[in-house]
């Protein structure tokens, strides 16, 4: 996944959050609100890149 309009079409089948992962490991969210913020500015969901819009600092917890 590299593109918002991807991001977007998972938050419609599947729910109000993307957690975005690497290799196996969580590097990031996109949310409704970020979407939101994106189609407000004009941004195009087509070419606008997932790693510039993502929250990168996101907390992870290990089941044990």
């Amino acid at each position: 996944m590299s593109t918002t309009g991807y991001a977007y079409a998972l938050m419609a089948a599947r729910g109000k959050i993307v957690l975005i992962s690497w290799y196996l490991q969580v590097v990031g969210c996109f949310t409704q609100y970020d979407m939101v913020l994106l189609v407000a500015s004009g941004t195009s969901l087509q070419t606008a890149n997932i790693s510039e819009v993502i929250h990168t600092s996101v907390m992870t917890l290990n089941v044990s």
